[in-house]
């Protein structure tokens, strides 16, 4: 082992000292201080490497300075970080971030999609210094500390949280053995218990992500109260799930929802937006309607003769505007009026009903000029054909050598790939399971669409 010299070292530092010392003394001379110097230095041209060396080492300088000062140096940087994330909740809780809701203006735009995503996104990319600050404070403990970074992304590729409901069990349990920047592990296969416990760190991430937004919503509430986009969500979800007032009440004072009068008067107008929509593709005449029973069993905490629990079998309908009627001749669905005045039936017909039966049917067709030549298969026997092959490609190894060949069945009258649009209604206590009943509801729901005979 190499002795020490104590002499070098001290020689080495006398020459530093008296090195520090002239430095010191031509700043003295110059009428400059360390502060006022560095303040020059960086203010010169981006060219300078001085001022460069000053940048790249700032970090190193400040921990330099709290090592010294810890007192000052961190009062100074509390309060600039409380600077930097308050204005990021000022900016925020502009009208033009658009996290304003206004009760008397709601619209269903606003219930559709995930709004809590949207809330995380928009506050992540708006706010990314206070998202950062929330989402450590709410997961503070390192040794039950979540992946983040890259590496959440990894995880969340082995299983979806959502797609399960498994139990998340004790917060931090096999999820302490993932490691925090998980590189050395990355390429190794998992474990069963390892992914047992990405799922549940997934899933966990989640959680914090879900928390960092509430956190958020409410600091941007407290700021300005019109900034209620996700109390006010939060608000029309407890109505929908007949939350008791009182919690209500509650969770507005909690800064979780927005008071009852604002929620009840979304509902008011998101009712009225309702009965237009329905009305508006009712009175077309070219939406369907389809309904089916539900029952509800209204239970009494203590049941009396006069207060027994209430069973109600009620009725839940559904608008669903008919798929390219618009552009379908204009009447194609003026039908009815037809066939009724030459149904036999009719006391009162304005033709002669025509009578056929299914041998005269049965003589047009073979007189018809346009009939098929029998010698190909029908187009419905050409499809059941194709799925014969097809099941015997896919169930029988001898058959794969045909699937290039085998194609896709013939196309009659497709209907094109296109979203079915649904238009709820008003639930109706009413049982349909009976012939009144199913006139009572189709009653209900023409009052609903505006059409019908008035009352």
């Amino acid at each position: 082992m190499a002795k020490i010299d104590s002499s070098s070292i001290m020689a080495t530092y006398a020459v530093f000292s008296d090195s520090t010392d002239d430095i010191l003394n031509h700043l003295e001379s110059k009428n400059l201080t360390i502060p006022t110097f560095i303040k020059r230095v960086l203010q010169r041209e981006n060219g300078c490497p001085t001022r460069q060396l000053i940048i790249d080492t700032a970090p190193e300088l400040c921990q330099t300075l709290y090592a010294a000062a810890p007192s000052n140096i961190f009062s100074w940087a509390f309060d600039l970080v409380t600077e930097v994330v308050c204005g990021e909740v000022v900016k925020l809780t502009g009208a033009h971030e658009g996290l304003h809701f206004n009760m008397s203006k709601a619209t269903s735009r606003y219930l559709e999609g995930s709004f809590m995503q949207e809330a995380a996104a928009k506050m992540e990319e708006k706010g990314p210094w206070l998202w950062r600050l929330v989402g450590s404070l709410l997961d503070s403990n390192p040794r039950r500390r979540r992946v983040e970074g890259s590496d959440r992304r990894d995880v969340r590729t082995l299983q979806d949280p959502l797609a399960t409901e498994g139990d998340l069990g004790e917060i931090g349990g096999d999820s302490m053995e993932m490691p925090r920047d998980g590189a050395p592990n990355a390429k190794k296969k998992l474990t069963k218990r390892q992914k047992r416990a990405a799922e549940r760190n997934s899933a966990l991430l989640l959680i914090v992500s879900s928390a960092s937004t509430i956190v958020f919503a409410i600091f941007l509430q407290s700021t300005n109260e019109n900034c209620n986009y996700l109390q006010s969500i939060l608000g029309l979800f407890y109505h929908s799930t007949s939350v008791p007032e009182k919690v209500i009440d509650m969770l507005a004072h909690a800064g979780l929802s927005v008071s009852l009068t604002s929620i009840q008067r979304g509902i008011k107008r998101l009712s009225r937006q309702a009965d237009q929509k329905i009305r508006a593709s009712v009175q077309t005449m070219k939406t369907a309607f389809a309904y089916d029973n539900f029952d509800v069993n209204f239970r009494t905490e203590q049941p009396t003769l006069e207060h027994t629990s209430t069973f109600v079998s009620a009725t839940s309908a559904t608008a669903i505007p008919l798929y390219d009627i618009v552009n379908s001749p204009e009447n194609i669905l003026r039908c009815s009026q037809a066939l009724w005045m030459k149904d036999p039936l009719n006391p009162s017909p304005l033709a002669i009903p025509i009578q056929l039966d299914v041998s005269e049917l049965l003589q047009y067709h073979k007189e018809s000029s346009t009939r098929r030549n029998t010698a190909t298969l029908s187009p419905r026997l050409m499809v059941f054909a194709w799925h014969i092959r097809d099941i015997l490609i896919q169930h029988h190894p001898a058959f794969k050598k045909f699937n290039s060949v085998n194609g896709q069945p013939e196309e009659v009258n497709k209907i094109p790939l296109h979203k079915t649009t649904q238009i709820p209604c008003r639930a109706m206590d009413i049982k349909e399971s009976t012939p009144d009943g199913n006139i009572a509801v189709m009653d209900c729901l023409f009052d609903q669409g505006g059409i019908g005979e008035p009352d």
